[in-house]
C-alpha cells in the first residue's frame, strides 16, 4: 500500500539544479545485471536502513515492506531487483557485496522470509507493481513497521546508472558548484579549453573534491575491474541465470580466435576481438558479476571493449592515458545524465548503449551538429517514445517471444 502524500499528488518531474557529476559518480563498481534495476535498488535499500538506524527506529522495527513500481515492477524479477533490495536491506553496497555469498543469502531469505541487519532480524516482503510512481519510471516505496505501526517510510527513484533520488530530494549526486571549471553544457565545457586541455580542466575539477592519489587509484581500480570482467567472461561456459538461461557465447568466440580461419582479414579478426571483449563483460554482468557502470550496467561492455582494443591493437595504455580517457568520457556521460537521461526506462536504449557509443570521426571542418544538440535530440526522442518500447517489457521482443 502506498500512502499518498501531497508531494506524491504533485506529479512533478525532478527539478534540474546545477550538479557536478564526478568521475566517481558516473563510473561506479558494482554487480549486474542492471544499474537501474539492481545497483540502484541496493543503494536505495541500504540508504533507507542507514536512515532508519540514524533515526533510532531500527531496534524497534520488526517488518520491512518494499514495493517496486513501473519498469522496476514489470522487469524487476528478471533483473534480480528483489535480490538487490534484500542485500541492501542487509546493509550491503554494490561495490563491496561478497558475490560468492549472494546465493546462500537468497536461499536463507526465501526459506525463512527474514533477513538480518546488524544482528537485528527482520521480516522482508517485496511486491512488484506495474503502476509507476509519479516522478520516474523506476520507483520504490519502503516502509518499516513494528507490528501494525509505521515507524518510517520513504520513496526512492532509480534514475539510471546507479543514481538514486529521494522523493523529497532535489538532486543527486550533490556536489556544490565550487569546481574551478563549472559547466552545464558541452559548449560551456569547451569554452574552458582555450588555455588548458579538456582533460586538464576536468582533472582540476576532480581535485576540488579528492587528492590526486585517490583519483589515480580509482582509475586503476576501474581499469582492473574491467579487465577482470573480460578475463572471466572469456573463460566461463554454460548458461546464464534464469529466466533467460541463455548459453554463453564469449568463450566459444574466444576459442575460435585462437586459430582464426586462414582467409579471414586482419581487420575482421580485430573486430571479432572487440566483439569478444564487449560480449565477455556483458555476459558477466548478466550473470550478476562485478562490472563498472559505463554509464550503465546495460552498456557496461562497450567502454572496456574500446579500451582493450586500443591496448591490444594500437598501443598499450598507461596511467596517464587512462586518466584522461576516464575524465573526458565521464564528462560526456555526465552531460547526457544531466540534460537528458541515461535511464533505459526513461529514454530507451539510446540513453545507455547510445551514450556509451558516442564517437567522432571527421576532418578538421567544423561540426554541423553540436553535442548539445545531440543531447537535446535524445531527450526529446526519449520523451516522445511509446513507453512500451522502453525498458518496460510491455512491447517488442518481450511480448513477441
Amino acid at each position: 500500500m502506498i500512502l499518498v502524500t501531497p508531494t506524491l499528488k504533485a506529479v512533478l518531474s525532478f527539478k534540474r539544479h546545477y550538479m557536478y557529476i564526478s568521475l566517481f559518480d558516473l563510473y561506479k563498481i558494482g554487480i549486474g545485471p542492471s544499474s537501474s534495476h539492481t545497483f540502484g535498488p541496493m543503494v536505495a535499500a541500504a540508504r533507507f536502513m542507514n536512515d532508519l538506524r540514524a533515526k533510532g527506529f531500527l531496534e524497534h522495527t520488526t517488518d520491512l515492506f518494499a514495493s517496486l513500481h513501473g519498469s522496476l515492477g514489470t522487469t524487476g524479477k528478471g533483473h534480480l531487483s528483489d535480490v538487490a533490495l534484500m542485500l541492501g536491506f542487509c546493509g550491503y553496497l554494490p561495490k563491496d557485496v561478497p558475490v560468492e555469498t549472494i546465493t546462500s543469502l537468497v536461499k536463507a531469505w526465501h526459506a525463512k522470509g527474514t533477513i538480518t541487519h546488524a544482528n537485528h532480524p527482520l521480516t522482508l516482503t517485496i511486491s512488484f507493481e506495474n503502476e509507476p510512481l509519479p516522478r520516474h519510471e523506476n520507483g520504490m516505496h519502503f516502509i518499516a513497521k513494528t507490528k501494525n505501526e509505521i515507524l518510517y517510510q520513504n520513496i526512492y527513484y532509480s534514475t539510471g546508472g546507479g543514481f538514486i533520488q529521494e522523493e523529497n530530494s532535489a538532486q543527486e549526486p550533490h556536489h556544490e558548484p565550487t569546481v574551478p571549471y563549472p559547466f552545464e553544457t558541452a559548449s560551456a565545457l569547451l569554452g574552458h579549453c582555450k588555455e588548458r586541455s579538456l582533460s586538464a580542466c576536468l582533472l582540476a575539477n576532480e581535485l576540488a573534491f579528492r587528492a590526486q592519489e585517490e583519483i589515480d587509484a580509482y582509475v586503476d581500480t576501474l581499469w582492473h575491474t574491467m579487465q577482470e570482467g573480460m578475463e572471466r567472461g572469456m573463460v566461463q561456459e554454460g548458461a546464464l541465470p534464469a529466466p533467460t538461461a541463455l548459453t554463453r557465447r564469449a568463450h566459444t568466440l574466444y576459442l575460435a580466435l585462437q586459430n582464426p580461419k586462414p582467409k579471414t582479414s586482419a581487420l575482421m579478426v580485430q573486430m571479432d576481438w572487440v566483439n569478444l571483449f564487449a560480449m565477455a563483460v556483458s555476459e558477466e554482468n548478466a550473470n550478476g558479476g562485478r562490472v563498472v557502470t559505463a554509464p550503465t550496467n546495460g552498456a557496461c561492455g562497450i567502454v572496456p571493449a574500446v579500451l582493450m582494443y586500443i591496448h591490444k591493437f594500437i598501443e598499450p595504455l598507461n596511467a596517464d592515458t587512462l586518466l584522461r580517457f576516464f575524465l573526458v568520457s565521464s564528462a560526456i556521460g555526465g552531460l547526457f545524465k544531466r540534460n537528458a537521461s541515461i535511464s533505459g526506462a526513461e529514454v530507451g536504449c539510446q540513453g545507455e548503449v547510445g551514450v556509451a557509443s558516442m564517437a567522432l570521426a571527421r576532418n578538421d571542418a567544423p561540426a554541423r551538429v553540436s553535442l548539445d544538440q545531440v543531447v537535446e535530440a535524445m531527450r526529446q526522442t526519449g520523451k516522445d517514445m511509446n513507453p512500451k518500447y522502453r525498458e518496460t517489457s510491455c512491447g517488442g521482443l518481450a511480448v513477441v517471444l
